[in-house]
Order: C-alpha cells, then sequence, then structure tokens
C-alpha cells in the first residue's frame, strides 16, 4: 500500500470543515456525537497527520501509520476537550491565554459538564497510550509526550 494514497488533501479539508463549523454558530452541534467529530475533524486530523508523517519519515510500516493516524486522532480529540474545558474553568494566568473565548460555542463541556469532560479527555488520552503499546519499535517517547500533555492539561485546568 502506497502511504501518498492517504488523501493528504482530503486530510487538509477535512481540518478545514472542522474549523469552518466551529467558527460558525449556525452550524452548532447538537450533540455529543457532533461535537466529538468536530473535534476529530479540526484538531485529530491535524494531530494525526502529523504522527502520520512522523512515522513515514523514520519508514514505519503501513500499520504503524495507521496506528499513528488513530494515536493522533485521540491526542487531538483530547486535547480540544481540554481546551474546551479550560475555556470554561481555567486561568489566564497560569495558561497564558484568555478564557471565555468560546462564548457562545458548544462543546463537550454543556453536554458532560466540567467532571464529565475531565473524564472523557482521560478516555481519549488512555485510547493514545494503548495504541503506543503497539507501535513496532521504542515507542516509550510517545507515551511520556502523553504522559506530560495529560499533567499539564491537568495543571491548566485546576
Amino acid at each position: 500500500k502506497n502511504l501518498g494514497d492517504e488523501g493528504w488533501l482530503e486530510r487538509l479539508k477535512t481540518m478545514f470543515l472542522g474549523e469552518r463549523t466551529s467558527q460558525n454558530n449556525s452550524r452548532a452541534p447538537q450533540n455529543l456525537e457532533d461535537v466529538i467529530k468536530m473535534y476529530k475533524f479540526k484538531t485529530g486530523v491535524l494531530f494525526s497527520s502529523a504522527a502520520m508523517i512522523g512515522g513515514v519519515v523514520h519508514n514505519a510500516s503501513v500499520d504503524d501509520v495507521e496506528r499513528l493516524r488513530d494515536f493522533g486522532n485521540f491526542l487531538g480529540i483530547a486535547y480540544q476537550i481540554g481546551d474546551d474545558v479550560y475555556d470554561r474553568v481555567g486561568s489566564p494566568e497560569e495558561g497564558g491565554k484568555p478564557i471565555s473565548q468560546d462564548k457562545g460555542r458548544v462543546g463537550v463541556v454543556e453536554f458532560k459538564g466540567v467532571e464529565g469532560a475531565m473524564q472523557m479527555i482521560r478516555d481519549y488520552r488512555d485510547r493514545a497510550i494503548e495504541i503506543t503499546a503497539h507501535l513496532g519499535g521504542d515507542a516509550s517517547h510517545l507515551h511520556n509526550f502523553v504522559a506530560e500533555m495529560g499533567s499539564e492539561m491537568k495543571r491548566l485546568i485546576q
């Protein structure tokens, strides 16, 4: 299978669609599934593309590149949920960016509350970490990165 056939242009179009949906209140997600789909399109595809490119550059197998795609999707969704929570309860002094920037936008917090959103972050993080156990070679750096990202999110949100 040729990795050049993975539809990189389609991935870029998907990211654009996710961002456009995020910015367009008239297309606000109506349920949690729609929010997660938007997050996957918006940030999951970005993270998964970066992970896949890293795999291709390091001559990963096609199976591992596909695993890296899933790894990036889960990590991107976790990041976006964390950003959603930060926008509601974070500290601009700690995070270095303003909060309440997403007023009027529907996110995970509206459907699950802060605690439910935090659990979803952990769930997506754990799914990303699980994938690292199935990658060929030493993927401990990816595991450590995810753990550090989780610790940083926790620090910024609390």
